[in-house]
């Protein structure tokens, strides 16, 4: 957790040894993240986290993952750590991609920069509402558009199209507290599982 606090204010510089072992590690914990342990993959999840900007790397290579829990694992944290940088990071990233699939998994964590979620890590704040919407109107819809009308593969324009919805519907995946109707509604359903 120290070496992600120390990144997120710029005071940490790492050797290139040390980076790959980062890197390293950040993969093996989204392989984790699939265990059949609970407990190792919440584990797995914090310290990806606790990472933070130093497992974007990891985390971006593997958005086109075959594995559908280690790319939503993906797509969440790079939700959750979203800056101006990162983002700057994979519109590049974007427009250099080598195949349709690898472009439209960065294309599909662009449309996800608006989803509101709360970090596993105490201290760590994501970006508020209003600085996301900013930075989506700002970099994310141009890059879309300009991208959506140069783009030929109909997968990834599909692609284009539901990140744009992504980014207007803006997910909020934050724990909020139940009410009493919900209560009652989750007794209910657990009454009658039994």
């Amino acid at each position: 957790m120290a070496l992600g606090d120390y990144a997120l204010v710029n005071r940490i510089t790492a050797s290139e040894e040390c980076l790959k072992a980062i890197y390293t590690y950040s993969e093996s914990m989204l392989c984790s993240v699939c265990s059949g342990d609970v407990g190792e993959r919440r584990f797995a999840c914090k310290q990806i986290q606790r990472l933070g900007i130093l497992a974007v790397s990891a985390l971006i290579d593997n958005l086109s993952s075959m594995n559908n829990t280690i790319a939503e694992e993906c797509f969440q944290n790079l939700s959750m750590m979203r800056s101006e940088q990162l983002i700057s990071e994979i519109i590049k990233r974007t427009r250099n991609a080598d195949s349709p699939r690898k472009k439209s998994a960065l294309i599909w964590s662009l449309g996800k920069m608006t989803e509101q979620r709360d970090p596993l890590v105490p201290g760590r704040e994501c970006m508020n509402e209003s600085e996301s919407f900013r930075l989506a109107d700002t970099l994310i819809r141009p890059f879309l558009k300009s991208l959506k009308e140069s783009e030929t593969d109909k997968d990834v324009l599909a692609t284009i199209e539901q990140a744009f919805k992504e980014l207007e519907r803006a997910f909020d995946g934050r724990l909020k507290p139940m009410d009493a109707k919900s209560i009652a509604e989750l007794k209910k359903l657990l009454e009658q599982d039994k």
